[in-house]
């Protein structure tokens, strides 16, 4: 039984990295999806910026 342990390890840190990158990868964005609509993206940020400046 405790020569498994390291293995159990092993297999719960390697589950848990590829949880984080996979996190990373989303963006964050499975919690904070309210967020995310509220928020400008920089496409109307430039599209705003673009119709107020007279240059």
């Amino acid at each position: 039984m405790f020569e498994y342990l390291p293995l159990i390890a092993f297999q719960i840190v390697f589950a848990a990295a590829g949880l984080a990158i996979l996190y990373r990868i989303v963006g964050g964005r499975i919690f904070g999806a309210d967020d995310a609509q509220r928020k400008t993206s920089h496409g109307e940020i430039f599209r705003k910026a673009s119709k107020t400046s007279h240059a």
